[in-house]
């Protein structure tokens, strides 16, 4: 029987858990961006709200004047949701020696994705410069030449090396891409 996952914190976004056979990476959405999309949904929904009430108060409003709030609430709705999942939400990327899968939890974003490690030739590490730090990316080079983020600026290169080595022993690879 396999023991339970342990997740450790990698950056302030991502966290791991390993097993012998898997290797699980959440994300997390969240970031101040998320935080003023909520704030502002949540007032332009308020107004939009306040104006429907306004109208149905008013016995003689001509139908067309209920157009701009309903178009308020169809694109304050889904603006809400969205703020609501990027604080709530979190990106889970799952590979053993069969299958790579990415889902979104809690909240519903889209189909999860599941692939076969078939598709994807290897995992590397790609370095970048940030304002005079050293960044690295882990990203996994499907045969198609697109590449999949993993794991996006953090300053621990030794932990995504083993964190490669790893992924590229469970999908099979041989060679091992130097960071």
């Amino acid at each position: 029987m396999e023991k339970t996952k342990i997740f450790v914190p990698i950056s302030k976004s991502y966290q791991l858990a390993q097993t012998k056979r898997e290797v699980v990476i959440e994300k997390s959405w969240w970031n101040g961006l998320f935080q003023f999309v909520l704030i502002f949904s949540i007032l332009w929904n308020l107004l939009a709200i306040v104006l429907l009430v306004f109208l149905f108060s008013s016995t003689k409003a001509p139908a067309f004047f209920f157009l701009l709030p309903s178009l308020m609430l169809l694109i304050g709705l889904p603006s809400l949701y969205y703020a609501i999942a990027g604080y709530r939400n979190k990106t889970v990327f799952k590979i053993n020696q069969y299958i790579f899968t990415v889902r979104h939890k809690p909240l519903w974003w889209g189909k999860p994705i599941k692939w076969s490690v078939d598709k994807i030739q290897e995992a590397f590490i790609l370095k970048k410069k940030l304002k005079n730090k050293l960044l690295y990316d882990l990203k996994l080079q499907l045969h198609n030449r697109k590449e999949i983020a993993l794991i996006q600026s953090v300053e621990e290169v030794e932990a995504l090396t083993r964190l490669m080595e790893k992924i590229n022993n469970l999908i099979g690879t041989e060679e091992v891409a130097e960071p």
